[in-house]
């Protein structure tokens, strides 16, 4: 079973071995639901060490089959062309029972933690979410990156989710099945988001029974041109990191937006800067740069197009 490494060699590369996720929704006929982004891109290391393309996808298409009972079918994909080419997946598929304040998922639901990580993509640079970054920076858990990056790994279990006043919160149980004859392991998340107004504050943990656990916390302020955030992850278990970050967003138009992130892990400092120009159609323009120092030194470029829905 696939394993983060506590180091990364040519920080441009690592940032390519990733799927990006969607949010926004379009509804479909017959009451189907589809979301889901999809997006190109170019990774270049600003020494000269390396580039890539990179394809992203990520679809869910929900509907309901009879009364409260429904269903939900997604994929998370990537594509990489670069020195070396490869194409990872992860599918989702489940039965849902619909109540008065949630929904009772089973099958092979997303991981429950993934919904309450809000911190936004290392330098405007896709990649970096579901890499190890995107892991100790507070993007993604460790299981879904277990799922999508190790081709020998599918995930079946069961999820809740539920809405009480201000706060929605998240439960899964899933086991990860290595089709190769390996061991396998149970993750089990708990996630919750906190929303007053403006502010948010969220986060939730992770233990994966091959020895990991993940613990994340963060807020954010998000109104009118602003948006404003921080968060602090630990990943302990077979060695260990710590990872805090922060960012600020700033609309200078309405379909523009600037933001800065930076994060401290372990003895690296990484920040970056991102460009996002929305179109009509949920179809956006990014670019972005970023850089650090320490174990993932190196500066890397990026410029994407892509198309929520």
């Amino acid at each position: 079973m696939v394993a983060i490494h506590n180091s990364l060699r040519g920080f441009a590369l690592a940032g390519a071995c990733i799927a990006a996720s969607g949010a926004a929704q379009a509804q479909g006929s017959a009451g189907y639901t589809w979301s889901g982004e999809v997006e190109l891109s170019y990774i270049a290391s600003l020494d000269g060490s390396g580039s890539a393309g990179v394809l992203i996808g990520d679809f869910t298409l929900e509907g309901t089959l009879s009364g409260n009972m429904g269903f939900s079918i997604g994929l998370e994909a990537m594509g990489i062309a670069g020195s070396t080419s490869e194409f990872n997946w992860a599918p989702y598929a489940t039965l849902d029972w619909r109540t008065g304040n949630g929904v009772l998922r089973v099958g092979a639901p997303r991981f429950a933690l993934d919904d309450h990580l809000r911190a936004p993509l290392f330098g405007g640079i896709s990649a970096y979410k579901r890499s190890e970054l995107g892991l100790i920076g507070g993007a993604a858990s460790y299981a879904r990156l277990i799922t999508l990056l190790d081709s020998s790994t599918f995930s079946a279990g069961v999820r809740y989710d539920g809405v009480s006043g201000n706060l929605s919160y998240s439960a899964s149980a899933h086991y990860l099945f290595d089709t190769t004859g390996g061991d396998g392991a149970g993750a089990f998340q708990l996630g919750a988001t906190w929303k007053q107004g403006a502010v948010s504050v969220f986060g939730g943990i992770e233990h994966i029974t091959f020895g990991s656990t993940l613990a994340s916390i963060g807020a954010e302020y998000d109104a009118g041109q602003w948006r404003l955030g921080a968060s602090i992850n630990h990943l302990g278990g077979g060695g260990y990191s710590t990872g805090a970050s922060a960012w600020a967003g700033f609309k200078p138009m309405q379909n523009l937006e600037v933001i800065l992130t930076g994060s401290v892990v372990d003895s690296s400092v990484l920040y970056g800067v991102g460009v996002e120009y929305s179109l009509n159609g949920g179809y956006y323009l990014r670019a972005g740069l970023a850089s650090s120092s320490g174990g993932f030194a190196g500066t890397v470029a990026d410029i994407a197009v892509g198309m929520r829905f």
